[in-house]
């Protein structure tokens, strides 16, 4: 299992940092931060002299890590992000894996493999990952659409 950012007082506040080259990113990039804040007890703050922080960096698409990795943990915005795009991200970089990966999804849907385009059966592959004590949500802004 993926690490989860470190707490205090039950609050995850993560440094950020937004690279030079994602300017025009930035209102995405801080919408994205705030839904996550608005719907969890994360919060985000500008990064000072904290060695282990949230890199918003330049990509051709949006795509992040699994939780915590230390140091500067890159999570690459693409120009064609979105905000849900970006949210999404930022929740893998907290350490949620997609919600139709979890241990109990077979018990909410079913995953037909022939439709599975070749190449990405490894995002259908269940994870030991922690849900929180939340319950599955195929609504979830981590769950893959039908």
């Amino acid at each position: 299992m993926e690490s989860i950012w470190p707490e205090m007082d039950g609050v995850v506040s993560v440094p950020f940092e937004i690279s030079p080259d994602l300017a025009d990113m930035t209102d995405t990039i801080m919408k994205a931060m705030a839904l996550v804040s608005e719907h969890t007890c994360v919060s985000f703050h500008k990064r000072t002299t904290e060695s282990e922080y949230l890199l918003f960096f330049p990509s051709k698409s949006c795509a992040s890590y699994v939780g915590f990795r230390g140091g500067s943990q890159k999570l690459f915005v693409g120009k064609l992000c979105s905000v849900g795009n970006v949210a999404h991200e930022i929740l893998h970089a907290l350490g949620f894996h997609h919600e139709h990966t979890r241990d109990d999804r077979d018990q909410y849907i079913t995953i037909f493999q022939n439709n599975i385009m070749n190449g990405l059966a490894r995002n259908f592959v269940k994870r030991d990952g922690k849900t929180f004590g939340l319950p599955y949500d195929s609504a979830s802004i981590l769950h893959y659409g039908r």
